[in-house]
């Protein structure tokens, strides 16, 4: 992610198919650390086929260079062509104003035996 203005909060949702993947791991990029600001991390896996998750940077300023936000690893459970998505991203800004953001195209899966 790369934001034009700073960012303090981040919530996000990516959705999966269930059928062909599941969730091995989540850990947070370097986003909202970005010159040594103190984060929240935490994210949800729901078994239907989504991740939801929140960083949070507290202190002055917030996060605008271009750098990873999440890392999530996937473990393939059965053969098929599926899609990894960013379905809602919603930045707020260091006074609590919201940020617009364009989602990226979706990632294709395609796991075979």
């Amino acid at each position: 992610m790369q934001a034009d203005q700073p960012v303090v909060s981040l919530p996000l949702a990516i959705a999966f198919d269930p059928r062909v993947v599941q969730v091995a791991d989540v850990s947070e990029g370097g986003f909202l650390r970005q010159n040594g600001g103190e984060t929240s991390f935490t994210y949800r896996v729901d078994p239907a086929g989504q991740v939801l998750i929140t960083g949070t940077r507290s202190g002055d300023g917030g996060a605008t260079a271009q750098d990873v936000v999440a890392t999530l690893n996937f473990r393939a459970l059965a053969p098929g062509d599926s899609r990894v998505e960013l379905i809602t991203v919603a930045p707020v800004g260091s006074r609590g104003s919201a940020i617009s953001a364009r989602l990226p195209p979706a990632h294709r899966v395609i796991v075979v035996q």
